[in-house]
């Protein structure tokens, strides 16, 4: 049966779920929800739910080894992502306690060499800096792709680019996986220990935590209970793979694999539990540095940053020090982060208010923050969000095995259903993309592309996309008119604009 039958399926028993929550206790009515997701292969991982540090909800779901049919425990480690970068940041405020740095201390303090004289240790930890993401690399990857980097390659990296920062440092938001590794340097530089040393002695022993470790290419540890990472290779495909095959996540999972702060811990979903305790009870910093990390930062206007789109239904973020923080505080003060790499999706949730914890981990790409945000409703016996189907996959799926016009009905029937999810504009781009790297599939990438070009007709991504597929079919002329489209709503959109006067020389 096809994933999108599946899911179609998945939200029929969800819709009929529902009804009966309200005599059920909290692992009935959670059993409903979550069962109907495993079945259908669209929850892969731990979900953990705590009230006042203990448990009252813990499942596995699928398999942490697919071709072996090894499934999923509450000893299986899980890859964190980005949900390592708390762990960092708490590391970078107990050294503040320790008098070895002050939050406003420039960055070049502490590394001469850094080029960016304004960026401060704060901007780092709130995301305020300006600098570039992963993108940073993207050339040097070129040049070398045999090459793993390291956090050590990203200072010498930032004085090779060329396109400056963002924005003046707290002019703006932008998250940046290179503040953390930065981050980490700085770390190990005043605390005399490695990352991972640091982290063991400092807060994984003082938390309980004897399942957790720093992991990445260059720093391995033999767990049999390590889960293997999944993802669709793309959306039009019927089942899971193993990342390490997928061409596209070579770049992120090998030349960008050695890196860490920004990721890179690998724990278990009981172990993040133990720090949640630890950490929200001031057992790893002060009551002082615990309120500072967890408010939101203010830019040079005095606004705060606007950080996000919406957590599930629970509302849009603000950012403090290695945390999300939601804006509307009416249940209380809900903080986040979650993570994701190709074939990770994390989530840890705290209400400290009311002392509930969500966490949920997952060894294949999905969205984590609508069924995290379910079980957030559902432990406080509220009104749930019920995950809606993905139209992309939908129509991709039927694109592909039916054709452009049962493709075309399919989501003009379906979008206005308030069960399905519309495709989003990069989707819609991916899509065009990942259907024309087949040369019989690239009137398939170009029917995606001008749907989404009806449904965003002043989109500029899209008519890049579009652009760029037109341009790949040898339509030269109707490229050309795309592309002048897309900068005339976007005139900085660079890549537009260097294909126009590449057309247009020729």
């Amino acid at each position: 049966m096809r994933r999108a039958a599946c899911l179609f399926m998945l939200m029929t028993g969800l819709l009929l779920a529902g009804s009966s929550l309200c005599g059920q206790n909290i692992t009935s009515k959670m059993d409903s929800v979550f069962d109907a997701q495993s079945r259908n292969g669209l929850l892969i991982g731990n979900l953990l739910v705590a009230e006042q540090g203990k448990i009252v909800y813990q499942r596995s779901f699928g398999f942490r080894d697919i071709a072996n049919r090894l499934p999923n425990t509450p000893t299986s480690a899980f890859a964190l992502a980005s949900v390592s970068k708390q762990f960092t940041a708490t590391a970078v405020l107990q050294l503040k306690e320790k008098g070895k740095l002050k939050l406003d201390d420039p960055f070049i303090k502490y590394f001469p060499d850094f080029p960016f004289p304004g960026i401060t240790i704060r901007h780092l930890l709130a995301h305020t800096s300006g600098l570039p993401e992963y993108e940073l690399f993207d050339t040097l990857v070129e040049k070398e792709p045999s090459r793993i980097f390291t956090n050590l390659d990203v200072i010498p990296a930032l004085k090779l680019w060329r396109k400056g920062l963002n924005f003046k440092p707290s002019d703006g938001w932008s998250y940046s996986s290179m503040n953390y590794c930065l981050l980490a340097l700085l770390v190990e530089k005043l605390s005399g220990e490695t990352l991972q040393n640091y982290l063991a002695k400092y807060i994984f022993e003082p938390a309980g935590m004897h399942h957790t470790y720093l992991e990445n290419l260059l720093i391995t540890k033999n767990n049999p209970d390590r889960t293997v990472n999944y993802e669709y290779p793309t959306y039009y495909a019927p089942r899971l793979v193993v990342v390490d095959s997928i061409a596209d996540d070579h770049q992120m999972i090998y030349n960008l694999g050695g890196f860490s702060g920004q990721g890179g811990l690998t724990s278990t979903a009981e172990d993040l539990l133990r720090f949640d305790n630890a950490f929200f009870s001031g057992k790893l910093i002060s009551a002082d540095d615990l309120e500072e990390a967890l408010t939101p930062v203010k830019l040079n206007n005095g606004q705060t940053a606007q950080v996000r789109g919406s957590f599930g239904d629970l509302g849009g973020s603000g950012y403090g020090l290695g945390w999300f923080i939601l804006e509307d505080s009416t249940k209380g003060k809900i903080v986040w982060h979650d993570g994701g790499r190709p074939g990770i999706s994390t989530v840890h949730l705290h209400n400290l208010r009311t002392d509930e914890t969500v966490i949920l981990l997952e060894n294949a790409q999905e969205d984590p923050h609508t069924p995290a945000a379910c079980a957030y409703h559902l432990l406080r016996g509220e009104p749930m969000l019920s995950p809606r189907i993905p139209l992309i996959q939908i129509y991709s799926q039927t694109l592909v095995n039916e054709g452009a016009d049962a493709a075309a009905v399919k989501i003009q029937y379906l979008r206005s259903n308030p069960l399905y999810k519309m495709p989003e504009d990069f989707m819609w781009v991916q899509l065009g993309y990942q259907l024309s790297r087949k040369p019989e599939y690239i009137p398939l990438a170009l029917e995606a592309l001008r749907t989404a070009s009806v449904l965003y007709p002043e989109n500029w991504y899209v008519s890049q996309g579009y652009a760029a597929a037109l341009e790949q079919a040898g339509k030269k002329d109707l490229a050309i008119l795309m592309y002048k489209k897309c900068i005339a709503e976007n005139p900085q959109a660079d890549y537009a604009a260097e294909r126009l006067k590449a057309l247009e020389s020729k």
